[in-house]
């Protein structure tokens, strides 16, 4: 059930709202690429990680996380890495919220799409869309401050 998905939206929103954000995402999912998502935050920043398997690259990706100053509020979509991640970043004082795939079901919303369909620039592993367009919006490309391989 859906009908409240926009009261859902705007509530979640919130959390981020006036606040500092960094989000560690997978290269090809790009979070808030041509959508409103993160628009309310003072400032978004991102840290890139593997698409796939980036708990090969766990201690990269923490090592760079822990270099966050801690009154910002970081975000992380990148499977089942961000629970590991979210764990130990919280247990050394950071704010941490795992966000999943709030992108991909915020794009459907916006679209009124009952399944789930292919979006520009954007990996999605439940449709296994997994080579997405290359992005170069110039806000985006200035946000990353770091790419993990």
């Amino acid at each position: 059930d859906k009908t409240k998905a926009g009261e859902i939206f705007k509530k979640v929103f919130c959390l981020w709202e006036n606040q500092d954000v960094v989000l560690i995402e997978g290269k090809k999912s790009r979070l808030g690429v041509g959508n409103d998502l993160f628009t309310n935050t003072r400032s978004l920043k991102r840290i890139l990680c593997p698409s796939e398997n980036a708990f090969s690259a766990y201690e990269a990706i923490l090592t760079e996380a822990m270099k966050i100053n801690k009154e910002t509020l970081i975000l992380i979509s990148l499977g089942p890495t961000a629970k590991v991640l979210a764990y130990d970043l919280y247990r050394q004082g950071y704010r941490i919220l795992d966000i999943g795939h709030i992108d991909m079901e915020y794009e459907m919303f916006l679209r009124k799409e009952e399944t789930l369909r292919k979006v520009t620039y954007k990996y999605f592993n439940e449709i296994n869309e997994r080579n997405p367009e290359e992005c170069t919006d110039p806000a985006y490309i200035n946000q990353i401050i770091a790419i993990i391989e």
